[in-house]
């Protein structure tokens, strides 16, 4: 069926009697104008993929703003002229809030690695759903429709996609509990990833289903006829399972297709809790049950809200088959999760918050994210690692269900309970026996942890714990330690200095303090005294940056008062460097920019090794600002002309005879001293990196103008690191880094 707007419209009134018709419109109206002019790779208008992103989420009753977003959800990243000020003018903060969750972060320096970007990306997105789980629900639908229409995309990009799917989003279905849409992505990423095999399990699985009809339509038509007679009202349906979980259980178990018994599954759907129990009962007296094959998630439910019956049994001719029985209710969670729990408030709104509230997912990711420290790699591989592995499900002595890798040992079970049950722990008892450390817990476990006031975690309990959150827990212990006798060492070193120069007490304001620390991406002074324990910078520098900060406070009237005088700006330094805070300092010009006058340059505090100088686009700088902010310094040129200046070339030209010899010549006409040259041959042509003495910035510009115009020569280009070109300064225009 063609999904229009009007459709999208009638289908929400269904749920939503008093829907906000004009806002729908307007949204859509928004991403139309929006979208026009741009098309999908299948040649579609690209607003055809909104429409279908909302169609996706109205199954699951998702509220009036879900849907605005799931037809906006494209407009900021794709569109320039439509903000996330925009968005919020026109539709609110949570409407606008939701999107920016959705909206991908751009490429802002080409230093950033794609692989980076989508990291930092998906770190986004699972850091927005912990505030707002609509935000991973429009994503799953965006990504389904995706998929849906991944035939039109390359086949690298195929396999890329459907990696990803694998690994992320199904698992996040999974956790939510949106199996519909779960199931689908698996389905159609196996269907890319792996096509012949794919393809071969889809032609066995409907011979055997062929084979195997006439048995299911008679099974069906027995569990019908003896649930009538119990007066049992309900819905009796036969499936096949989905073809990724059965390609999965045949890799797992090491089996072939024949092997797999539960290939299709009956499944009845009834009113009441009391009718699955009966109909249970009727089941187990037409057919004989597989021991150990039975499994109550209605008594039990799963950690995403699943609950229903499952049970294996023999049918005709000793063939075994699943029947999974639940009520209407528990069906709809069943097939769209987390949305099917959300209620009406007074007012027609929706309570997601209330579930929200609820959700050990969302607690999870909560919890890496402040484990983590911010770092997207870190985060992103604790969630794969502890979210979205194979679970277990074990008890505490109250009866608590707690949710755990499978692998996790007790030690693990005591950091997920508390931080300080595991840090305290002394030993574990499973089902009533004490078990050694290592144990490897299973469903169905029930857990005593014993503790101990004077007990202390051990360095060897990394390598017993499976999750990465109760190694988190290990490591800041650890780390933690020590703090108190560095933070007590650094405010000695601190006060000590202060007397030494003799400061005002109003250096000691609490407000200049939190300025000072604040500078250096520090929460406390506390921060801030161990990190010089640490060594991380100079306690002279530390001070020298207080009294700016106090001297730029109080104003240049004042600073007579002060037992200091105001520190000057920049001070002397060395290699025509000046340095802000900083006299007669060790300058370094680093060797993997080597930044020239006029270049844009900024300062590295190295450990006992004075400050280094980068040029601000070199790789290793962003990465150095990035990761220690707090040792940038700014620094300026000096107005003058600097000696035994080097600078690094990368020169390509057409291959011939004694083409490096004649090069080495042309800098010797141009006054440049050749340290070091090194070239490579490849289809013919020659690729020279030639290490330069110059005499300044401008004689560099006079080297590459006359290089530049020679015809032998393609391209020329200033390097920085090895296998990275950050500038291109050639005529002809090539990829930077």
């Amino acid at each position: 069926m063609k999904i229009s707007i009007e459709t999208i419209i009638r289908d929400m009134r269904n749920y939503i009697p008093d829907l906000n018709e004009g806002k729908i419109r307007e949204a859509y109206e928004l991403a139309r104008s929006s979208h026009e002019g741009q098309f999908r790779k299948s040649g579609e208008e690209y607003i055809i993929h909104p429409l279908h992103v909302a169609s996706i989420l109205i199954p699951m009753q998702m509220d009036e703003a879900t849907i605005i977003c799931a037809l906006l959800h494209d407009v900021v990243e794709d569109v320039e002229h439509v903000s996330i000020t925009m968005i919020e003018d026109r539709f609110g903060p949570e409407v606008s809030y939701i999107v920016d969750g959705l909206t991908k972060l751009t490429k802002i320096s080409t230093n950033i690695k794609s692989k980076t970007l989508q990291v930092e990306n998906l770190m986004k997105m699972f850091l927005t759903t912990s505030k707002d789980i609509r935000v991973a629900l429009i994503k799953l639908a965006d990504r389904l429709h995706n998929m849906r229409t991944l035939k039109y995309m390359a086949r690298e990009r195929q396999i890329a996609i459907s990696r990803e799917t694998l690994e992320i989003y199904a698992p996040v279905a999974h956790r939510l509990g949106a199996f519909q849409i779960k199931w689908e992505l698996e389905d159609l990423a196996f269907k890319y990833l792996e096509p012949e095999k794919y393809n071969d399990l889809v032609e066995q699985i409907a011979k055997k289903r062929n084979e195997r009809e006439g048995d299911l339509e008679s099974i069906i038509a027995r569990i019908r006829e003896n649930l009538i007679a119990l007066k049992i009202s309900g819905e009796v349906t036969g499936r096949t399972k989905h073809f990724y979980s059965i390609y999965n259980k045949m890799v797992k178990k090491n089996q072939t297709l024949d092997e797999i018994y539960d290939l299709t599954a009956v499944r009845i759907i009834v009113n009441t809790i009391q009718d699955c129990y009966s109909a249970l009962g009727a089941i187990h007296m037409i057919y004989t049950p597989i021991p150990n094959r039975f499994k109550d998630y209605i008594a039990m439910p799963k950690p995403n809200m699943y609950q229903s019956i499952h049970t294996t049994v023999l049918g005709p001719n000793a063939e075994p088959f699943e029947v999974q029985i639940r009520t209407f209710e528990m069906h709809r969670i069943a097939e769209y999760g987390i949305a099917a729990h959300w209620k009406y408030k007074e007012g027609g709104k929706f309570s997601y918050k209330e579930f929200q509230k609820e959700s050990s997912f969302i607690e999870q990711l909560r919890e890496l994210q402040s484990e983590t420290g911010g770092s997207a790699s870190e985060f992103i591989d604790s969630v794969k690692t502890d979210l979205f592995t194979d679970r277990i499900y074990v008890f505490t002595p109250k009866g608590d269900i707690i949710e755990l890798k499978n692998g996790s040992t007790p030690l693990d079970f005591a950091f997920r309970v508390h931080s300080d049950v595991g840090l305290r722990f002394a030993g574990a008892k499973v089902n009533n026996h004490i078990v050694p450390i290592t144990y490897k817990l299973q469903t169905g476990d029930r857990l005593e942890i014993l503790t101990n006031k004077t007990a202390k975690p051990s360095l060897d309990w990394l390598k017993i714990v499976e999750t990465k959150h109760a190694q988190h827990k290990i490591r800041n212990w650890f780390k933690n330690q020590n703090r108190e006798i560095k933070v007590d060492r650094g405010r000695e070193s601190f006060e000590k200095e202060f007397k030494r120069e003799e400061l005002d007490k109003i250096h000691l304001d609490s407000k200049y303090l939190e300025k000072l620390y604040r500078t250096y991406g520090m929460h406390s002074m506390d921060d801030l005294y161990a990190a010089v324990t640490d060594g991380a910078f100079n306690i002279r520098h530390v001070l020298n940056r207080l009294k700016d900060i106090v001297n730029r406070e109080l104003g240049s009237e004042k600073t007579d008062s002060l037992m200091v005088k105001p520190w000057a700006g920049y001070g002397k330094g060395s290699h025509g460097i000046r340095v802000k805070g900083f006299d007669n300092v060790d300058i370094h010009i680093s060797k993997c920019c080597n930044p020239l006058p006029d270049d844009e340059v900024s300062g590295y505090i190295n450990r006992g090794k004075g400050i280094s100088i980068h040029r601000t686009d070199c790789p290793n700088y962003q990465y150095l600002k990035k990761k220690e902010p707090y040792r940038i310094v700014d620094v300026l040129w000096e107005p003058k002309e600097i000696k035994n200046l080097t600078a690094t070339l990368e020169i390509k030209a057409q291959d011939r005879k004694g083409i490096t010899p004649d090069m080495i010549g042309r800098f010797h006409e141009l006054n440049a001293d050749v340290a070091e040259i090194n070239s490579r041959v490849s289809g013919g042509m020659v690729t020279m990196k030639v290490k330069l003495g110059i005499k300044s910035s401008k004689h560099l510009e006079e080297i590459f103008y006359a290089l530049n115009k020679d015809p032998e020569i393609i391209a020329v280009n200033r390097k920085i690191t090895k296998g990275k070109v950050i500038r291109n300064e050639s005529r002809n225009t090539e990829s930077g880094a």
